[in-house]
């Protein structure tokens, strides 16, 4: 059995450096690297992303079913 590992690719990114130094300090202050402040902030952005994606899906399921808050009930209902 072959194992395939993972390599980590480096990425060089430009940044104000008062904003360098602000990830620097954060990193600092929670005790984590630069590379996991960066890896959060991606993962959130990621994780924005799909969730306005599924909304917007959702809305229009709920469009084109014809579908009223009060169908949902609960907190949606008026």
């Amino acid at each position: 059995m072959t194992v395939k590992l993972k390599l980590p690719k480096t990425i060089n990114i430009l940044l104000p450096l008062d904003k360098g130094r602000e990830i620097q300090a954060v990193a600092k202050q929670e005790r984590r690297t630069v590379t996991d402040v960066i890896w959060d902030s991606f993962n959130r952005y990621q994780a924005k992303k799909e969730l306005y994606q599924l909304a917007a899906k959702a809305r229009k399921a709920v469009k084109r079913k014809g579908l009223t808050p009060e169908d949902f009930g609960g907190p949606f209902a008026e």
